[in-house]
């Protein structure tokens, strides 16, 4: 379907029917369609609306099928490099509900979707929309215990951060702000051992929230500077 609305609500009406089936084999048989849907290489929106069923089935289904979790998170994170930068975003968005629910799936691919994640807003400017998308899963990513496996050089991360601190939209920078917050306290047994290009990092880190604290007028935005300082 080509207008976003009717995929959003026809992707709604699917998780739903997804949740009330009491047949696993059948649930396994509805994700499998999706999945064969996010191998679709022509039209983007096709794409688009299989990964925002699983995005609403994943936040409500008590329990993702065992013989669909890996196939699931495998699948997704490919859509991760698609053309679209719809279908980038809501696959980000998508992982969210996984870290949260099912952390045991990601616990093996969390070292490497985080060095995707971040190579990916390596190549993104305030321009690409999917930014805020993935910021939030890399911070929710390194706010799990899947992180531990990863070893984060928080002066190469954060300079990626930075546009999207200044951004137009207060989302992106929420989000932004947010993912520096996750990036220092992941990185906090490292911060007493600091080189000199990591503490040059930090003091712009710093005179960066220092000034968003100055300009900025969102309540959860400022308590999000002031979390950071805290840590």
């Amino acid at each position: 379907m080509v207008v976003a609305p009717i995929r959003e609500t026809c992707a709604q009406t699917l998780s739903i029917i997804c949740n009330r089936l009491n047949d696993q084999p059948q649930c396994s048989t509805l994700i499998s369609i999706l999945l064969n849907l996010l191998k679709h290489n022509g039209t983007w929106e096709i794409r688009h609306g299989a990964l925002l069923t699983l995005k609403y089935t994943f936040n409500i289904l008590k329990e993702i099928p065992n013989d669909m979790q890996i196939p699931c998170v495998q699948a997704v994170r490919q859509c991760l490099k698609d053309e679209s930068d719809d279908v980038v975003a809501t696959a980000a968005a998508t992982l969210l509900p996984v870290v949260t629910h099912y952390e045991s799936v990601v616990l093996d691919c969390a070292p490497g979707l985080i060095g995707e994640l971040i190579s990916l807003l390596d190549s993104m400017d305030d321009l690409n929309s999917a930014a805020s998308s993935i910021m939030n899963l890399l911070a929710k990513l390194l706010a799990s215990n899947s992180a531990e496996k990863f070893k984060l050089s928080f002066a190469q991360v954060l300079p990626k951060i930075f546009p999207f601190c200044r951004h137009h939209t207060l989302p992106f920078r929420l989000a932004a702000i947010q993912t520096v917050m996750k990036i220092i306290e992941a990185s906090q047994s490292r911060l007493n051992s600091c080189t000199s290009e990591e503490l040059s990092v930090l003091e712009h880190t710093f005179c960066l929230l220092y000034e968003r604290s100055i300009l900025e007028s969102d309540d959860k935005i400022l308590t999000s500077i002031e979390q950071v300082c805290q840590s």
